[in-house]
């Protein structure tokens, strides 16, 4: 998508960007425009916080992912639920897996090496499952996670999180996300 596309104030966002990150960033604010038109919202411009997340109209929540070629999002209106955390990547993108050893707990560590899967694959995988986490986590909070304080299980098909360290008064380490 092109940057043109967007109205105005989102438009500008685009203009401190790269032309190919200005068009991930158009991918993703046209599919989450698309998505709150679908739950009703009135059409608005989706700026961004002060940490580049996305300031969803009241109501509402949501998440944006993009990578090269693909944008996509997700949102609810707030009645219904607390949070929403998305991420997509290519399969291709494969990170070195020896990034394993900053962002895989022990025990993710042990299920990757235990599942057979490729390292680089369960890497990226972890990457994508966990940056979901944070954007879900985010909004509630105003506390940015690091790779190491959100441990994921896998769950058949899915993952549960739990945080691993206390985070404020009210968010304790073990704590499911």
């Amino acid at each position: 998508a092109e940057p043109g596309a967007l109205p105005g104030p989102e438009r500008e966002l685009c203009k401190t960007m790269a032309a190919g990150p200005a068009r991930l960033f158009a991918m993703g604010r046209l599919a989450a425009r698309s998505t709150l038109e679908t739950l009703g919202a009135a059409p608005r411009p989706l700026l961004r916080g002060g940490h580049g997340e996305p300031l969803w109209p009241e109501g509402y929540l949501g998440s944006i992912s993009h990578t090269r070629g693909l944008g996509l999002a997700a949102a609810g209106q707030t009645t219904v639920a607390k949070a929403i955390g998305i991420d997509v990547e290519l399969s291709e993108r494969r990170p070195n897996p020896d990034i394993l050893k900053r962002i895989a707990t022990s025990a993710e560590q042990n299920w990757i090496d235990r599942s057979g899967i490729d390292p680089s694959l369960g890497a990226l995988q972890l990457l994508s499952a966990k940056e979901a986490v944070y954007k879900a986590f985010y909004p509630l909070t105003g506390v940015a996670l690091n790779f190491m304080d959100v441990s994921l299980e896998r769950k058949g098909d899915s993952y549960i999180a739990a945080l691993t360290r206390n985070i404020g008064t009210t968010h304790s380490a073990g704590t499911s996300l």
